[in-house]
């Protein structure tokens, strides 16, 4: 039996909207080492945007992932994206919503407060030919997100569309949701051989809500895939999918209100390990729909 992913977030409130954050053993440790990042950021026009973003960066624990490998990874051929993006089946909240409340395309990084790329010792993030770019540089199971747009309505679909280019079965990425200030909030990360968690970060206490296995048919696994994420949250209750198929959901009153979404990334084996989030949108949703 494969193991649950072990995830836990710790990031301090600093100056932008990139978070670090290192990957431990499956025991938990507050120990941190931060090193404060300060970048101006410029004004950012979009409505519900704010100015200054958050932005930390802590030390990874060891890890057994070997971080001598190298691997250097490339967006997915147009080709490979053709035949790689499922079918939308039945069920898929994206087919019965009609148009997103908000949608980015990335035609520029400004409700991100990327118009100039981010870029730390563990992380960068770059707007290029219509994709947001995330790069974890090493392979030390350091997590990054980067987080914008205007805040999401209580009850909301989100959903991003990840281009996957090399990467190795425990590297990860995902979706950052009802984050109320850009460090705390709600994390549905997937791995490169098909694992799935989410996880809460609040307070600086690290909770796993739930994890498992996707079916084969539900994420796409391994290098050159495209796979769409998304996450429906109804008052309490959250559900996540992958291509438009449900894969589990639960309870969780932690975050409740609206918040801004985003993207993550982690590298363990792949360095670098490459993401493109070619878009990423809500819809908001009536409170009594089921």
């Amino acid at each position: 039996m494969k193991k649950p992913l072990p995830f836990v977030l710790i990031c301090t409130t600093l100056l932008l909207a990139a978070c670090n954050l290192p990957m431990p053993s499956a025991t938990p440790t507050v120990d941190l080492v931060a090193t404060q990042v300060a970048i101006q950021l410029t004004s950012l026009p979009t409505q519900g945007v704010p100015e200054d973003i958050p932005t930390a960066t802590l030390p990874a624990e060891d890890t057994t992932s070997p971080a001598e490998l190298t691997v250097t990874p490339s967006p997915p051929s147009p080709t490979a994206t053709q035949t790689l993006t499922p079918t939308i089946p039945a069920g898929d909240p994206r087919q019965s919503l009609g148009d997103p409340t908000w949608e980015e395309t990335f035609e520029s990084g400004r409700s991100f407060g990327l118009e100039e790329p981010y870029d730390d010792e563990q992380t960068s993030f770059r707007i290029e030919n219509g994709a947001l770019i995330l790069t974890s540089k090493n392979a030390s199971g350091f997590h990054g997100w980067r987080t914008g747009g205007p805040i999401t309505a209580d009850n909301a679909y989100v959903e991003g569309r990840f281009e996957i280019g090399s990467c190795f079965s425990e590297d990860r990425y995902g979706l950052v949701f009802r984050s109320p200030d850009f460090i705390e909030g709600y994390i549905f990360l997937v791995s490169c051989d098909g694992r799935y968690e989410l996880d809460t970060w609040e307070n600086e206490s690290f909770t796993t809500l739930l994890s498992g296995q996707a079916p084969s048919q539900g994420l796409l696994t391994g290098s050159n895939q495209v796979n769409r994420l998304g996450v429906r949250m109804q008052g309490d209750r959250i559900s996540l999918y992958a291509n438009g198929q449900l894969l589990q959901e639960t309870t969780d009153t932690t975050f409740q209100e609206g918040g801004h979404v985003g993207a993550a990334i982690a590298g363990y084996q792949s360095q670098p390990f490459t993401v493109r989030l070619s878009e990423i949108a809500f819809w908001n949703l009536n409170q009594s729909e089921e």
